[in-house]
């Protein structure tokens, strides 16, 4: 969570302050500031989901349970794509020290996710009631 508060600091309350300022000077802009806002916030939930996710795994890394029973093959970057967007973050593959060839990312099998999956559940949700709701093409979109 610190990474996101860092960003919050460093990059979004200037940019709040801007669209601020820019508000002020032309009140009429009113769609700007609302965009702006909403697109910073945005992003900062993305931020905020990245941290949770690594905070996770660094929790992994770092338990004694985990280093009786695996060990760490190397780190790889993730793309899982959320109702909010697609969240960019970093894992850790681990192999069974027992049979050796065991690998698994601890963090997909923590929060109940099969190999490969690149969807979180809101966003197959959206998914389908946005399919059952409009043509299969916006649905796609």
């Amino acid at each position: 969570m610190i990474n996101s508060i860092k960003y919050f600091e460093e990059k979004s309350i200037s940019i709040f302050e801007k669209l601020e300022t820019d508000f002020m000077k032309d009140p009429t802009k009113m769609a700007e500031l609302v965009r702006g806002v909403t697109e910073e916030v945005h992003k900062l939930d993305l931020e905020i989901i990245k941290d949770c996710l690594e905070d996770t795994d660094k929790l992994i890394f770092n338990s004694v349970v985990r280093k009786k029973h695996w060990y760490v093959e190397h780190h790889d970057t993730k793309e899982l794509i959320s109702s909010l967007g697609t969240v960019n973050f970093k894992k850790t593959f681990y192999v069974d020290k027992e049979s050796g060839k065991d690998g698994v990312y601890l963090l997909d099998r923590v929060m109940g996710m099969e190999t490969h999956e690149r969807f979180t559940e809101d966003a197959v949700a959206n998914l389908l009631e946005e399919a059952v709701q409009t043509s299969y093409k916006k649905g796609g979109k």
